[in-house]
C-alpha cells in the first residue's frame, strides 16, 4: 500500500517509500526525501556524531552497524558538606559540584560563599550613606537620635561634622533599642560600640569619617535604635 516502506534483500535496510495504492507498482528512493525526516531519526557513522554535548549523561556511542546511537552512563553525584556547591553534575566539564551563585541583587554588598554557612553578603562600608544637614550654630558636645526602618538594615558607622579643622578628637558611640527620649541622663540604658581615640577634624563644611563599628548594628523593620555620638571634650556642631 502507499507509504509502505521497501526492504532491501541483502542489508535488510529501507530503501524506499511505495509511492501510491492502484499505481504501478514501484517506490520512491528513500535517498529523495531523508533530509526531511532525518530530525527523527538518530542515524550515526561514528561516536563523534553522537556526542549531545552534555557530558553529565555519560558519552554516547555509535553503532554502526545498526545506525542508532548508544546512551552512556549517566554521572552520580554524591551528596558533600559543601553549602557553596549544588550536588549536581556540571553538563560543561562533566564534574560533580555546581558553584552556588551568590548574589542579592544589592551593589552595596560584597557577596562571597563560606563552604559552612553558605552565601554571605557584607555590607561594603560607605557605600549605601544617608546624608544629612550640616549646622554650624549650635556647639553642642554630643548628639543623640534614633533610626527607624521601614526595611531590615545594617548600620555599620557613622561621619561626624566637626569645625576644630585638624584638631584631634577622642569619639565614643553608643546605642541601645527603642528610643533615645527619656534616656538622656540614663547611663545606665546605654552600651558603648565604638571608640575612636584622636579622630582627626576635618573641618567646617565637611564631614570627619568615624572608624566602622566592629560589628554592624542591625534595624529589623519597624523597630527603632538610639544612637549616641559623643567627643570628650572639645565641642562640634551638630550632625542631623
Amino acid at each position: 500500500s502507499s507509504g509502505a516502506p521497501v526492504i532491501s534483500n541483502d542489508g535488510h535496510k529501507v530503501v524506499a517509500i511505495h509511492h501510491c495504492a492502484n499505481c504501478p507498482n514501484r517506490g520512491v528512493p528513500i535517498s529523495l526525501f531523508f533530509s526531511e525526516i532525518e530530525g527523527y531519526f538518530q542515524s550515526c557513522f561514528s561516536n563523534a556524531h553522537c556526542d549531545d554535548g552534555d557530558a553529565c549523561n555519560g558519552i554516547e556511542t555509535c553503532s554502526v552497524d545498526k545506525g542508532l546511537c548508544l546512551p552512556g552512563t549517566p554521572l552520580t553525584c554524591e551528596k558533600d558538606d559543601n553549602m557553596c556547591t549544588i550536588n549536581e553534575c556540571n553538563s560543561i566539564t562533566g564534574s560533580c559540584g555546581v558553584p552556588v551563585v551568590c548574589n542579592d541583587n544589592d551593589s552595596c554588598t560584597d557577596d562571597s560563599c563560606d563552604s559552612s554557612l553558605g552565601c554571605i553578603f557584607t555590607a561594603i562600608p560607605g557605600c549605601n550613606s544617608l546624608k544629612t544637614k550640616l549646622m554650624s550654630t549650635t556647639g553642642q558636645a554630643g548628639n543623640m537620635f534614633d533610626i527607624k526602618s521601614l526595611s531590615d538594615i545594617e548600620v555599620s558607622g557613622f561621619e561626624i561634622h566637626c569645625d576644630n579643622e585638624g584638631g584631634l578628637l577622642n569619639i565614643h558611640v553608643y546605642m541601645h533599642k527603642g528610643t533615645w527620649k527619656d534616656t538622656e541622663k540614663s547611663p545606665h540604658h546605654w552600651n558603648e560600640i565604638l571608640f575612636a581615640p584622636a579622630v582627626k577634624c576635618v573641618g567646617l563644611g565637611s564631614l570627619t569619617a568615624l572608624p566602622n563599628f566592629p560589628l554592624p548594628v542591625t534595624v529589623t523593620a519597624g523597630n527603632t535604635v538610639a544612637f549616641y555620638i559623643t567627643a570628650e571634650t572639645i565641642l562640634y556642631p551638630r550632625h542631623r
